[in-house]
């Protein structure tokens, strides 16, 4: 599996916000309880 840089996720989750782009916003969020089962962001 390829490593996750957390601070390129966050740069853009603040993007999103920024941008108010409320339809990607879901891309960042997990439902999944425990952090390791979440799925990778989807970019696009």
């Amino acid at each position: 599996m390829d490593s996750i840089d957390l601070s390129d996720i966050y740069r853009g989750y603040i993007a999103c916000l920024n941008k108010e782009d409320w339809s990607k916003l879901g891309d960042f969020h997990c439902t999944a309880p425990e952090a390791d089962k979440c799925p990778p962001p989807l970019h696009g």
